[in-house]
């Protein structure tokens, strides 16, 4: 009865290891197990340790041994002599954390980038958070606005920063005329925000969807000869340095400094917050007709003397160009604080 057992014993013990391949076919296996369920019915109860006495077990074990420690110097060796250039960055906010993958088209479609790195900002903290960060890393930062330029003057395919959710209107000032606005704000908010009081920007582009933080850092601008480039319209803006920290400037303080960081292209830091010297609203009305360019030649310089806002869109391989003329209709509105019902 013992000898049987020893034997079903074994039998299982001999299924439970299966036939390893990498002990070469060979009957020694076999054999081991005989002798241990034979010394087992013979009152020995230790038998003969397969596991410890099988050669090919020892193989393995030994080139384990030597494997594993091996592995582990290596992936420390390759770590330390090809770093990652990303290093892990844990910030406070998830738009403090860059994306990849991410694929920005300009609004023209002549332009398209995949930046290695592309932030989307929430606040003033987030922007503050990624440009130490980036400085800190010597990660190279380009700050994009709706993508409008034809140029793709804000595109890297290293870093790039949208200031889309920084949209807010923080104050308008009736009095002053004055509206102090995040960088991107749109101008249709803008716009659509200052009508109640009364005001309006003093020039507009034909586009208007751009983000004011854009729209003034590459100075864009409207018509009309009188009528000055839009960044003339910024009174006071807030930057985000790497290395001076926040600066707030204004004509009255620094001078010099702020006429060049409101056409800065986002080379002198990264543009939150702007406060825009509004006019009192007026309507306008727009006259559209078709001259030759003989005409347009001819009658230039008095067209822009006489007229407020103009245009010209030549029809090309033809001699028609279409003249636009936008003069103020009416007087202007009367600013005031808006009636709520």
């Amino acid at each position: 009865m013992l000898l049987q057992t020893s034997r079903q014993a074994a039998k299982l013990l001999f299924l439970r290891q299966g036939v390893r391949s990498w002990l070469g076919g060979s009957q020694a296996p076999r054999n081991a197990l005989r002798s241990r369920c034979y010394s087992s019915a013979q009152g020995n109860p230790q038998g003969v340790d397969i596991e410890a006495q099988s050669p090919a077990r020892a193989r393995a074990r030994n080139f384990l041994f030597a494997a594993i420690p091996a592995s582990v110097v290596g992936v420390l060796w390759y770590g330390f002599r090809n770093p990652d250039e990303t290093p892990l960055f844990v910030g406070t906010s998830p738009h403090q954390v860059p994306v990849s993958g991410e694929t920005v088209v300009n609004w023209s479609a002549t332009h398209s980038v995949q930046p290695k790195h592309f932030y989307q900002p929430e606040n003033q903290d987030d922007v503050e958070a990624i440009i130490a960060d980036c400085a800190a890393n010597k990660r190279r930062l380009r700050v994009l606005g709706s993508g409008l330029s034809p140029n793709g003057v804000a595109f890297s395919d290293e870093g790039m920063m949208s200031m889309a959710l920084l949209d807010g209107i923080l104050w308008v000032g009736p009095e002053s005329m004055q509206v102090r606005v995040e960088a991107g704000c749109r101008v249709q908010q803008v716009a659509d925000y200052l009508k109640p009081y009364g005001l309006s920007l003093q020039n507009y582009a034909s586009i208007r969807e751009q983000q004011i933080g854009g729209y003034t850092q590459v100075s864009a601008h409207g018509t009309g000869a009188t009528v000055p480039p839009v960044d003339e319209q910024v009174v006071a803006m807030k930057v985000v340095t790497p290395k001076g920290g926040i600066l707030e400037l204004n004509a009255q303080d620094d001078p010099e400094l702020f006429k060049m960081a409101r056409v800065g292209l986002g080379c002198l830091g990264v543009v939150t917050e702007l406060t825009l010297q509004a006019v009192p609203a007026q309507k306008l009305r727009e006259k559209a007709f078709v001259a030759s360019v003989k005409e347009v030649a001819k009658n230039h310089t008095s067209w822009l003397r006489n007229n407020k806002h103009m245009r010209y869109m030549w029809l090309p391989y033809t001699n028609s160009v279409v003249v636009v003329q936008v003069n103020p209709d009416g007087p202007p509105a009367k600013p005031a604080a808006p009636q709520h019902k």
